[in-house]
């Protein structure tokens, strides 16, 4: 947890969880975290430095804190992190040769986490050019056509206000299904995708769940 408060408050100095604002202000996420607004919001992943470790790739729920005296006024902002290799963990241990297929992305189309750390970072239709374009918050559509076709499972994350992807390439598809049959690889990939959901979405509700706690201790 990081609390960033005004530069003229003492305990600001501590640097372990308390720091001036001037620090956040240097920050690439400052301007995400100011247009939260009061609301709690998921900055894309980035790597942050801790007393006595070595930086840490990480996903952050942010909250700017009102003044209770003067609501128009913002005091402090809270940031609470979870190692990127937390929710990456989950895809791998899904197992199945699945996880290099599984990509959870942004709000802005980023790749938040995923099994290769060069992708981290990178926009999502880099992969797959119709990866961004949705029509509602879950479903299936195909790509390309030919050798290149393939489909995408998508889910949105309310909580975290990303998605997460399964990227399915045809020619998995057909050899999966000429092995085991259509209906047992498609029943497979189904469980497979509500499973990740449901445990990222956990992640997510729990750190959401943290901070509006810690803002009320505050």
């Amino acid at each position: 947890m990081r609390i960033y408060a005004r530069n003229d408050k003492i305990y600001t100095r501590d640097r372990i969880n308390f720091f001036p604002f001037s620090e956040l202000e240097n920050t690439p996420y400052h301007d995400q975290v100011s247009a939260g607004d009061g609301k709690a919001i998921w900055l894309d992943t980035h790597m942050q430095k801790y007393a006595g470790i070595q930086p840490v790739n990480v996903l952050s729920c942010s909250r700017m804190i009102r003044n209770p005296n003067n609501f128009e006024e913002f005091i402090a902002a809270l940031i609470l992190d979870i190692p990127e290799k937390n929710v990456c963990d989950i895809i791998t241990n899904l197992g199945n040769g699945m996880d290099q297929n599984i990509y959870l992305v942004s709000e802005n189309g980023n790749i938040l986490s995923h099994a290769d750390k060069s992708l981290i970072g990178r926009p999502i239709t880099e992969i797959n050019i119709k990866a961004g374009r949705f029509d509602g918050p879950n479903g299936m559509i195909a790509y390309g056509s030919g050798s290149e076709r393939g489909y995408i499972i998508h889910s949105r994350l309310e909580v975290g206000s990303g998605n997460i992807l399964l990227i399915i390439p045809a020619s998995s598809i057909a050899s999966e299904a000429k092995e085991k049959g259509q209906i047992w690889f498609f029943t497979r990939v189904i469980i497979f995708i509500s499973l990740f959901v449901l445990m990222v979405l956990l992640i997510m509700l729990t750190f959401t769940r943290q901070i509006d706690k810690k803002t009320s201790e505050l």
